[in-house]
């Protein structure tokens, strides 16, 4: 059962870096999108929460478990943002538009574990909904009556609490 409560979270993982990275890339995402993004994210980081209840076997692993999301969640990024800037009818133009964006997205992961799952799961015990990659942040700053604090380190984050 810990191989598939890991896979589960590894999953869970994956969709909510793919989400943060919409948030992040998608400049012209409407303020119903990113609320959706966000809502979204934040049952994802629940379902993560839940799989670790499952499985024990996973303590101590997260970071690596972490790594390996992020080139799944990237490349996904790449193609879901590449989707959304070809203008109708003009399918001819995804290869340059995912070109564009491949070369724009980080190759290594910008995000902190922490930041993903709203907590550090090493250390505490269930994720906060105010806990956002800085950048993430300040997306969602933009929604009215939204204000996030931009947190940057992650003993910033612990100490939040």
């Amino acid at each position: 059962m810990a191989g598939s409560d890991r896979s589960k979270w590894i999953g869970l993982c994956r969709q909510a870096l793919l989400h943060l990275l919409l948030v992040q890339h998608w400049e012209r995402a409407s303020e119903a999108e990113l609320k959706a993004w966000q809502a979204e994210i934040l049952a994802f980081r629940d379902q993560m929460e839940a799989a670790i209840k499952h499985g024990r076997g996973m303590r101590g692993r997260f970071n690596e478990m972490f790594s390996s999301a992020w080139p799944w969640s990237r490349k996904r990024a790449v193609r879901r943002l590449a989707g959304y800037s070809v203008p109708n009818g003009e399918a001819r133009l995804t290869k340059r538009y995912r070109r564009t964006f491949d070369a724009q997205l980080p190759k290594e992961c910008p995000y902190l574990l922490e930041h993903v799952a709203g907590y550090d799961p090493n250390r505490e015990r269930g994720p906060r909904d105010a806990v956002w990659p800085p950048e993430v942040a300040k997306v969602f700053n933009r929604i009215p009556g939204t204000k996030y604090e931009i947190l940057r380190e992650p003993s910033a984050v612990r100490r939040d609490r």
